[in-house]
């Protein structure tokens, strides 16, 4: 087998077509033999997901911006702001589908690959994590719940103590 040698200072790793690395300077993509692939300045990263549908990796930054790298190349193809800032706190986020899920306490925003705004609304209390499948996302809240939502409507909630959901699947995330 191959040793993975990073830049030091690793602060998230995510797993997508390839293995993303994101240091407190850069992201680097290491394919799936741990060969280094593409390396960019990232210098003020905080936090990474990986849409493994679309070969896309989103970085959020410590002024609340996310960035949309492509995953392939490593070149920024959107550049956004992180919603509901105004609350304070890390968002919990999911990625599927070229669409990025953003929730932060009880708020939930889903935002289209170019980041425009798709779903905007309150859930059923605070948010400790989500996943995003198809056009729905099961949302899990502190006090152990779980529901399953689009836009328009709630399909199901779960009421056992559930701490965790898989951040995005094509057909199932729990």
């Amino acid at each position: 087998y191959q040793q993975i040698v990073t830049r030091p200072n690793i602060r998230d790793l995510a797993v997508g077509e390839f293995i993303y690395v994101l240091t407190d300077t850069e992201l680097e993509a290491f394919g799936r033999a741990g060969g280094r692939l593409w390396v960019v300045d990232i210098p003020n990263g905080e936090g990474i997901i990986a849409d493994a549908t679309r070969n896309q990796v989103y970085i959020r930054t410590d002024d609340a911006t996310f960035l949309s790298i492509d995953g392939q190349t490593g070149s920024e193809t959107a550049r956004f702001d992180q919603p509901h800032t105004e609350l304070g706190g890390t968002p919990t986020v999911a990625a599927h589908g070229g669409y990025l899920a953003v929730a932060t306490w009880s708020f939930m925003t889903i935002l289209s690959p170019s980041g425009e705004v798709a779903y905007d609304n309150t859930v059923d209390g605070a948010v400790s994590d989500v996943g995003l499948f198809n056009d729905r996302a099961v949302v899990v809240y502190k006090d152990g719940r779980a529901e399953c939502i689009n836009e328009f409507e709630s399909f199901w909630t779960l009421s056992p103590s559930i701490e965790w959901v898989a951040q995005a699947g094509d057909g199932s995330l729990i």
